[in-house]
């Protein structure tokens, strides 16, 4: 026991405050997490540097304690040490013993509350260079079978640098510094799939770069003439996807909770032989067009036009005291 570690943990909470409320990327950040999930937003469930304060290193041993009696929850060890084994026998109750804790609930992850028409959360900044923006948009339950479409979509709306997004956005209109969207699945069977998008532009520019990115969203350019180059694109992701052993169980976990009996790239690599520009058309009509967009923005109001960020959807204003516990 160390009371010391008590002060330290106090001090780098101070800290975290300071950078985050200096920090327009950090900021925009907490301000998307209250965005999608209101108030189970971690921010402000996160214990404020005062109420650490009160802590003794004690209460955080009992408290520890308490939490392995309480919660079920898996420790992955890569590695042949025998010591550190032995080690986490002492302080982790192994599989056989895990009967006895049979009645506990599950922990659920919260899930998102995303906006049921287009809504702007914006953050005041008058720091800010310039505007940080992201888009998220739920897609819905994607079933494996339309996963491999989901990469070929991937691939040629918001990846890299070659996407629609990257070339309309700042390419071919020099709009944003940096600019994608991509899908994910859901992370089991019982999640939703996701779509985030992201934009970092000038604030003068803020109200051009919204509008190309909705314009992509809700009337994606078709140029079929790309499908060989995003055919080799993601057959050579697929290729080269192995995990390092150190992540290899992660993956591995992540991969059985969708629904995977086996690594999925080599199903995908048969997929993408087939793949043609219609199956990317038919995951953008099936889960992404038309969708109405949560939109986090950070930026200097005065620098923005405010009256016409009003013509994309409802705009609500916050302020980091409302939605970051310090």
């Amino acid at each position: 026991k160390d009371e010391t570690k008590i002060k330290e943990i106090v001090q780098q909470k101070k800290a975290l405050n300071k950078e985050i409320k200096s920090n327009p990327n950090s900021e925009v950040r907490v301000e998307r997490e209250y965005a999608l999930y209101k108030n189970e937003s971690k921010y402000l469930k996160q214990l404020s540097a005062k109420k650490i304060a009160k802590f003794s290193s004690s209460d955080l041993v009992t408290l520890f304690k308490n939490i392995q009696k309480e919660i079920v929850f898996k420790v992955n060890y890569v590695g042949n040490n025998k010591a550190v084994k032995q080690e986490l026998d002492k302080y982790f109750i192994q599989k056989p013993i895990l009967d006895k804790y049979k009645n506990i609930k599950e922990y659920k992850n919260k899930s998102p509350r995303y906006a049921k028409s287009n809504t702007i959360y914006f953050m005041n900044d008058k720091k800010a260079t310039q505007t940080n923006i992201y888009f998220d948009i739920d897609l819905g339950n994607i079933p494996l079978e339309e996963h491999y479409k989901m990469y070929a979509f991937n691939e040629y709306f918001g990846k890299g640098m070659s996407a629609l997004v990257f070339q309309e956005i700042r390419e071919f209109r020099s709009l944003a510094y940096s600019a994608y969207g991509v899908a994910r699945a859901g992370e089991n069977l019982t999640k939703d799939g996701k779509f985030m998008g992201y934009i970092g532009c000038q604030n003068d520019k803020t109200i051009e770069a919204l509008k190309t990115m909705l314009w992509l969203l809700d009337s994606m350019p078709q140029k079929p003439e790309r499908i060989d180059y995003i055919k080799g694109a993601i057959n050579k992701s697929a290729i080269t996807a192995k995990p390092g052993f150190r992540n290899l169980i992660d993956q591995v976990q992540r991969w059985q909770e969708q629904g995977y009996t086996e690594d999925p790239n080599y199903k995908f690599r048969k997929e993408f032989k087939k793949l043609t520009f219609d199956d990317i058309l038919d995951f953008y009509n099936k889960y992404l067009k038309g969708k109405p967009v949560t939109i986090s923005m950070v930026g200097d109001k005065k620098r923005v036009n405010f009256k016409e960020l009003t013509t994309f959807g409802k705009v609500v204003e916050l302020k980091m005291k409302k939605i970051y516990v310090n």
